[in-house]
């Protein structure tokens, strides 16, 4: 199994330190090449470190050791140096601690076509690969990383790299949640798992050597949870600590004339805390790297130096962190009181705007960037950031309580969900995406079914859905200057996916047809997605006429706004109609579940949506009808994903399909989309139509992506207020 404490300690060798990787590389080459040569001198080597002896004298294989990141140039110069010195050359083997991997495919087939050279990489991956076929590897491989890493692996480096929380043992708390926090559903209780992190956090630097006390590690764990009595984290503490050492992480001491037993970390606890440390490291420089690219894509007034670059993604860095941060907060916040939360790009924005700003960046830009992560990051950085995201979230429950588990049994584990019209257009739109593992939005909804969780749409949500898809094959029909309002959804959805736009009717026809489209479009989202239909007119009828009336007032005065701005056109009956499925479904909802559920998250009916006003309703409600006002019936994406994750239904969900639930389920980029972008996909189409479907989709998409990172989510800043910075950016980026 490769080691991750090699791998990071390649990573982090800088241009400083060749002399340290020559030797290093020496010492993988000396077991397979004995007659191996080293060619350093003060005059030069002409453009070879190390070359296989010849009793001839006539140079035929060489070394080039290199640690610089443009190993292309690299490469291609030395290549040149040797044609001119030592013709006789026919192998050029390079060996770097980057990573390169296929992408140096064209390159070594350009030396061997051109120049008559072969040329062998040996990146990152070779070596790691090799660590354990000798002795003489083993130790070089030890040798550097005690030199390189384990200053890393130690507490004080864990503080140094963890920026996001003041307190210095809170972020080695934070680390040990996150290694703990495996993409695996056990039946074990959060407190016990948590309180198995915080232990092994108090005993992090520990040996035989360097052992601790009770009290001190009772002391430890106190300072990372500053709160709940004493004696009951005390009892935790120890209770952790004797199921700790059963098992066998960790080592007791008894001794008769000490006052107390002492603890330390087993050999084996140790050393693979330091592997998973070195990973969860390696992870670290992976994101980081992800948010350099994400930033270079974005349109800035000025070229970016590689230090500005550096400089900009520690600052971007920081505020991921602190979003995560307050996304786990606010999960916590909303188990205790039912306050939905969501996590949003305008929001971010606004976080970076109050804290002074990003160098070189403005906020939007700032935010695009971190969303962009957040969307589309590597399989690597995914399971990283969700580690992350658990962990901040079980150290903001500890923040609240000793005893985590005691409030996960209050959320829900079984229940009804509604949802909107605004949740149930992206799950169509994703139907359109070819890679099943990018359907986010989907795979939560299939998660939540595979937990027990049972799905609703009213009659009025199937009558939007069905409004709406008429109006896509209305606009198929008149794409001009004429055309007042949004672009459908869907029909852009169907457009950025790359689709030609004369098959739109036929997809259309797939979900519903001319007959009886509402019993089409009920009977889809029942077959694809297990989405019933159920009304809730019965019980938003029989509600108190206050409570009706200030939910309406709310939605009335949304839907006006969007009439106005042209939404849905001028037509006031179909305001009216959205206005009365709305509240059929908030108060349908309040008042199926007025008395199910001992606590605000505890009730066993929702109503899930995107709409930013739904999630005003709890703060509109205690306004109007004062303290005796009901919980918010409103559920957020984000608030679902984690306690699919986290909470008592974690155990029921599948280990593939919990694996694959979506950190960020933003939907505000997909739900508008400008003209200038379905213009820029049509004319890509144009000119990729030479070629097979499959290439001609994915050139859509990523021109498509390309012009969407460079502008940022629409969200941030209105969509609206976005659209000429989009238009502006398209048109750049046709001219080149």
């Amino acid at each position: 199994m490769p080691n991750p404490r090699l791998s990071l300690a390649l990573e982090r060798i800088g241009p400083g330190d060749w002399e340290v990787f020559e030797q290093f590389a020496s010492e993988f080459l000396a077991v397979e090449y004995p007659a191996l040569r080293t060619m350093a001198a003060p005059n030069g080597d002409k453009g070879r470190d190390a070359e296989i002896f010849t009793i001839d004298g006539v140079s035929k294989v060489v070394f080039q050791y290199s640690v610089t990141a443009s190993w292309k140039t690299k490469i291609t110069s030395t290549l040149d140096t040797l044609k001119r010195n030592f013709p006789s050359v026919s192998t050029m083997i390079y060996m770097t601690n980057q990573v390169i991997g296929p992408a140096a495919d064209e390159l070594r087939e350009e030396s061997r076509r051109d120049r008559n050279i072969t040329v062998d990489i040996r990146d990152r991956s070779w070596f790691v690969d090799r660590e354990e076929s000798y002795p003489q590897r083993r130790v070089a491989s030890e040798d550097l990383a005690r030199r390189f890493v384990d200053p890393l692996l130690s507490k004080r480096g864990v503080i140094d790299r963890i920026s996001t929380l003041t307190a210095d043992e809170s972020k080695v708390a934070v680390l040990h949640l996150a290694l703990d926090s495996e993409d695996q559903a056990t039946d074990q209780s959060l407190t016990k798992s948590c309180f198995d992190s915080l232990v092994l956090a108090a005993l992090h630097d520990s040996s035989t050597n360097n052992r601790l006390s009770l009290s001190e590690i009772q002391d430890g764990v106190a300072l990372r949870m500053p709160v709940g009595k004493r004696g009951q984290v005390d009892a935790l503490t120890l209770s952790a600590l004797n199921r700790l050492s059963r098992k066998g992480p960790v080592k007791q001491h008894k001794s008769a004339s000490a006052p107390e037993d002492t603890y330390h970390l087993s050999f084996e606890e140790a050393k693979k805390l330091n592997d998973q440390t070195a990973k969860f490291l390696l992870d670290e420089a992976a994101l980081d790297a992800e948010l350099t690219v994400a930033v270079r894509a974005l349109e800035v007034p000025t070229e970016l130096r590689e230090a500005q670059l550096t400089e900009i993604s520690r600052q971007l860095r920081t505020v991921l962190d602190e979003t995560l941060l307050e996304r786990g907060e606010s999960f916590a916040e909303a188990v205790e009181t039912g306050e939905p939360f969501q996590l949003s790009p305008v929001a971010i924005a606004d976080k970076i705007t109050a804290n002074g700003g990003i160098h070189e960046l403005d906020s939007d830009a700032a935010a695009a960037a971190i969303m962009h992560v957040l969307e589309q990051p590597s399989p690597q950085t995914q399971s990283h950031l969700r580690r992350l995201a658990d962990a901040y979230t079980l150290f903001a429950f500890l923040k609240q309580t000793p005893d985590v588990q005691k409030v996960m049994l209050t959320v829900f584990s079984e229940g009804d969900i509604w949802l909107d019209t605004t949740a149930i257009l992206p799950l169509i739109g994703e139907s359109l995406v070819d890679d099943p593992e990018e359907r986010h939005f989907t795979i939560l909804m299939r998660a939540a079914v595979d937990a027990g969780l049972l799905l609703f749409v009213t009659e009025g949500v199937i009558e939007e859905v069905e409004r709406h898809l008429n109006l896509a094959v209305a606009y198929g029909h008149n794409r001009t200057s004429t055309w007042t309002g949004r672009v459908p959804f869907l029909y852009s959805a169907f457009v950025l996916s790359g689709r030609p736009e004369n098959e739109f009717l036929d997809w259309q026809r797939v979900i519903c047809g001319r007959e009886q489209p509402l019993q089409d479009v009920s009977d889809y989202l029942a077959d694809e997605f297990s989405i019933e239909t159920r009304n809730l007119l019965e019980y938003s009828d029989a509600a108190s006429i206050e409570l009706r009336g200030a939910v309406q007032e709310l939605w009335n005065a949304t839907h006006e706004r969007r009439r106005q701005r042209g939404d849905y056109g001028a037509d006031q009956g179909t305001r009216s109609r959205l206005v009365a499925h709305d509240v059929e479904n908030s108060v349908g909802v309040i008042e199926y579940r007025r008395t199910i559920g001992p606590s605000p998250m505890g009730y066993l009916a929702w109503w899930l949506t995107f709409d930013g006003t739904a999630m005003k309703m709890k703060d509109h409600l205690r306004e109007r009808l004062g303290p005796q006002a009901p919980p918010s019936p409103v559920l957020s994406p984000d608030f679902l994903t984690q306690l699919l994750r986290l909470g008592p239904l974690r155990t029921a969900i599948e280990q593939d399909l919990r694996v694959q639930l979506p950190l960020l389920t933003d939907m505000s980029v997909n739900h508008y989309a400008p003209r200038d972008l379905l213009d820029l996909a049509r004319e890509t189409r144009e000119k990729s139509s030479s070629q097979n479907e499959r290439v001609v989709r994915r050139e859509v998409r990523d021109a498509v992506n390309r012009a969407r990172q460079q502008m940022g989510p629409a969200a941030v800043g209105g969509v609206r207020a976005m659209e000429d910075r989009i238009s502006a950016s398209i048109k750049r980026q046709s001219r080149e």
